[in-house]
C-alpha cells in the first residue's frame, strides 16, 4: 500500500504525539513502577529462572511476566526501565488497535476518540504498577487485531504474531489458558456456516490451524513441563487457594474429612473480617493470603504447597456443589465488582472523579446494550434471511465487523466470568480488555448506524 504525502504527514504527527505522551507519563511519575501485593510472586519466578535458566520449584504465577522483569532488570526491585517498557507496550497496543479501526472503516472522529480515551490517566495507570495488566492487554489486543487483519487481508505477517501473542497471554495471566482454543472453535463455527466467500473461508481454516499450533506449542508445552516437574497440570498451582474466596461465607460447612483445614480456615477468615481498610472491605475474601495461613495449613496437613492447593481445590469444589446458590451469590458479587472503575485513576478532585464515574458507567451500559442489540439483530437477520430477502427488507450484514464484536465480547465475558468464578472479580482484571471494549463499541455504533440508515432509506423509498 503506497502512502501519499498527507498520510505520511499524519503518521509523523501521530508518532510525535505518541512519543510525547510516553515521555510525559514517564517523567510525571518519577516513583513508578510501584509494587503491589502480587508483585513479589512475579519476582520470585524471575529469581528462580535466573538461577540456572529453569524453574526449580512450582511458581505461584506463570513465568511470562517474570521474563519481562528479567529483561528490564527488575528482579530485585522495580526498575524505571520496566515502567518505560510498559508505556511502550501500551503505545503499541493503542497504535495497532487504531490501525484495525482504520481498516474497518471507522471514521477519523471515532479513532480520535479512541486515542483520547486510551491515553487518559485511568487507561495508562496500570503501566505504573509491577503487574501483568499492561503486557496482557498488549498480547490480547494485538493478538486479536492480528487475527482479524489476517482474515481481512490474508497477510501471514499478522497471523503468526497473533498466534504467538494469544498463546503467550496465558503465560502472563492464566485466565487466558483456553482463549486460543475458544477462538478456534468460534472460527470453525463460522467456517461451517459457509456465510463468507471462499477466500475468507480458507483464511478462517488457516487461522484455526495456526492458532491451534501456537496453543499446543506454547501453552501445551508449559502444561507438560509443570506436569513432568511439579506434579500438576496447569499454568499456576494456586487454583485451590483462589477458590477459597468463593466459599468464604460457607467454609464452616466443610465435612469432617477436612476438619483440620476447616478449623484453620475459619480462624483466619474470622480474623480477616475485622481488619480495617481491607479490600473488599470486611468480606474476608482473601483470608487465605493472610500472613501465616498457608504455612500453618502446610504444617498441620504435612502437604506441600502444590498438594495443599489441590486438596483445597477438591474441598472447595465439594462445597460449591453442595451449596450452589451461595456460590452463585458470590459470583454475582464478583461480576458486579468486575465492572467497577479501576482504583487509583489519578483524579484528585471529587468533581472530576464523579464525572469520570458517570463516563465510565455510560461506556459500560452503552457497550453492553449495543452488543446485545447487535447480536439480537444479527441472529434475527440470519434465522429469517430468506423471508426478509423476499420482502426486500434491509438486513444487518454479517461481515467481519460482526466477527470483531463477537470475538471481543467472548473475551470480555470469559475474563469476567473466570475472574468472578474463581477469584474476587477485581476491577483491574478488566484492564486487559478495556482497549478492546472501546474499539468494539465504536464498531458496534458503526454497524448500528449503517442499519439505521438502511432502514431509513428503505422507508423513504416505500413512502415515495
Amino acid at each position: 500500500m503506497k502512502l501519499n504525502n498527507r498520510s505520511i504527514q499524519l503518521i509523523g504527527v501521530y508518532l510525535i504525539v505518541t512519543i510525547s505522551l510516553v515521555l510525559l507519563y514517564f517523567v510525571s511519575l518519577p516513583t513508578a513502577p510501584e509494587m503491589n501485593n502480587d508483585s513479589p510472586a512475579y519476582q520470585d519466578g524471575a529469581k528462580d529462572l535466573l538461577d540456572n535458566g529453569q524453574l526449580d520449584e512450582a511458581q505461584m504465577r506463570p513465568i511470562g511476566y517474570a521474563i519481562i522483569l528479567i529483561l528490564t532488570d527488575s528482579v530485585e526491585g522495580p526498575n524505571r526501565a520496566l515502567y518505560l517498557f510498559q508505556l511502550i507496550l501500551h503505545a503499541m497496543t493503542v497504535s495497532v488497535v487504531i490501525y484495525l479501526l482504520i481498516k474497518f472503516d471507522i471514521s477519523r472522529y471515532g479513532y480520535l476518540l479512541f486515542f483520547i480515551f486510551a491515553w487518559l490517566p485511568s487507561s495508562v495507570s496500570a503501566a505504573s504498577k509491577v503487574l501483568t495488566e499492561t503486557p496482557t492487554a498488549f498480547c490480547l489486543s494485538i493478538g486479536i487485531a492480528g487475527l482479524l487483519l489476517y482474515i481481512k487481508d490474508g497477510k501471514l505477517l499478522w497471523l503468526i504474531p497473533s498466534s504467538v501473542l494469544l498463546a503467550f497471554s496465558a503465560w502472563v495471566r492464566p485466565t487466558y489458558q483456553y482463549l486460543s482454543l475458544t477462538l478456534v472453535v468460534f472460527l470453525l463455527v463460522i467456517y461451517f456456516l459457509k456465510y463468507f466467500d471462499s477466500t475468507t473461508h480458507r483464511r478462517l481454516l488457516v487461522s484455526s490451524l495456526v492458532l491451534t499450533i501456537g496453543y499446543f506449542v506454547i501453552v501445551g508445552g508449559y502444561l507438560a513441563y509443570n506436569r513432568a516437574n511439579f506434579g500438576f497440570t496447569g499454568l499456576s498451582p494456586i487454583a485451590g487457594f483462589n477458590l477459597t474466596t468463593r466459599t468464604v461465607r460457607f467454609v464452616d460447612k466443610l465435612p469432617d474429612e477436612y476438619a483440620v483445614e476447616r478449623e484453620i480456615l475459619v480462624k483466619y477468615r474470622d480474623r480477616r473480617l475485622v481488619i480495617p481498610n481491607d479490600y473488599p472491605i470486611h468480606t474476608g475474601y482473601v483470608y487465605i493470603w493472610s500472613t501465616g495461613a498457608i504455612p500453618e495449613l502446610m504444617d498441620a496437613t504435612g502437604l506441600s504447597f502444590v498438594e495443599l492447593s489441590q486438596r483445597l481445590q477438591s474441598a472447595n469444589i465439594g462445597l460449591i456443589i453442595d451449596n450452589p446458590l451461595e456460590y452463585l451469590i458470590e459470583v454475582s458479587h464478583g461480576l458486579t465488582r468486575y465492572w467497577f472503575p479501576v482504583g487509583g485513576i489519578g483524579l484528585n478532585s471529587k468533581i472530576t472523579t464523579l464525572i469520570w464515574l458517570i463516563v465510565h458507567y455510560s461506556i459500560v451500559v452503552l457497550y453492553l446494550a449495543s452488543v446485545i442489540t447487535l447480536m439480537i439483530a444479527v441472529g434475527f437477520a440470519f434465522l429469517f434471511r430468506k423471508s426478509l430477502n423476499k420482502l426486500s427488507l434491509p438486513l444487518i450484514k454479517f461481515d467481519l465487523r460482526i466477527v470483531l464484536v463477537a470475538i471481543v465480547f467472548m473475551v470480555v465475558v470469559q475474563t469476567g466470568v473466570i475472574s468472578a468464578a474463581v477469584d474476587v472479580g477485581y476491577p483491574r482484571h478488566r484492564i486487559p480488555v478495556e482497549m478492546l471494549i472501546y474499539a468494539s463499541l465504536l464498531v458496534q455504533f458503526s454497524v448500528l448506524h449503517n442499519l439505521y440508515q438502511n432502514i431509513k432509506s428503505f422507508l423513504s423509498e416505500n413512502e415515495s
